[in-house]
């Protein structure tokens, strides 16, 4: 067998040469093979004529080679998500739970978010790969939104959490503490659902997860000055408040 024979062979047997690249031969060449013909050999596809086609068909099979290669890339990298998981534990004092790793999770998805960027501009990233290579990246950014929202509703709840306890402030801060109860309910309650299922890419499918967080967070921390209250809040409190309307 010849050097030529051997990269026919080499070419339309890789696992890269799909269905859109056989179609690309019968473009750019007068072959007319079809995808996955068992009755295809070397000797008929000798007798079409295909020596005579070996540059357009090293092309192709160039092609779809960096092609498989971003494939191969995209599906680690949800692998390599869809194992990460929350890191949630319990806070015995208030009986609740709260999430840790914030940060490691974040730069993991921003990192796969630019990679994502980077290969939607490759010249090899088309068809079916571009649309899911695009939805991939629609995810991770939806996952990164709900944590984000999470994380600042954590911040809120655990400085006020404390402070709420009191009962001398529910009283003093009636209002406040209204608001207060608002986001203690639902933080509770979406982080209970994390403890039972801690996936990051289940965030995407608790029903409402984001809305309710992002509900939670339009209620502002303000700074009050008020030296009528108990010393040990002093002067300065922070307290929640409904979000003044524009």
């Amino acid at each position: 067998m010849c050097i030529r024979d051997r990269d026919l062979i080499k070419y339309l047997r890789s696992e890269a040469m799909k269905e859109e690249e056989w179609n690309r031969i019968n473009t750019m060449t007068p072959l007319d093979l079809r995808y996955n013909d068992e009755a295809l050999t070397l000797d008929s596809l000798l007798k079409k004529g295909a020596e005579s086609h070996m540059e357009e068909l090293k092309e192709i099979w160039a092609y779809a080679e960096k092609k498989l290669e971003l494939e191969r890339q995209l599906k680690r990298m949800k692998e390599e998500m869809n194992k990460r998981r929350i890191d949630v534990h319990r806070h015995d004092k208030f009986d609740a739970h709260l999430v840790r790793n914030f940060d490691s999770l974040l730069a993991a998805i921003d990192e796969q978010v630019a990679t994502i960027e980077t290969m939607l501009v490759s010249p090899y990233i088309n068809g079916v790969l571009r649309k899911v290579c695009k939805a991939w990246g629609n995810r991770l950014t939806s996952i990164s939104e709900i944590l984000d929202e999470l994380k600042k509703c954590q911040k809120v709840w655990l400085y006020l959490t404390p402070l709420f306890c009191t009962e001398s402030i529910q009283v003093t801060l009636r209002r406040e503490y209204e608001n207060f109860c608002y986001v203690d309910t639902r933080y509770r309650a979406q982080t209970e659902l994390m403890g039972s299922d801690n996936l990051v890419v289940a965030l995407l499918e608790k029903e409402r997860m984001k809305e309710e967080f992002c509900k939670a967070n339009e209620l502002s921390l303000i700074h009050i000055s008020e030296p009528t209250r108990p010393l040990y809040i002093s002067y300065a409190v922070f307290c929640l408040k409904k979000k003044k309307k524009t």
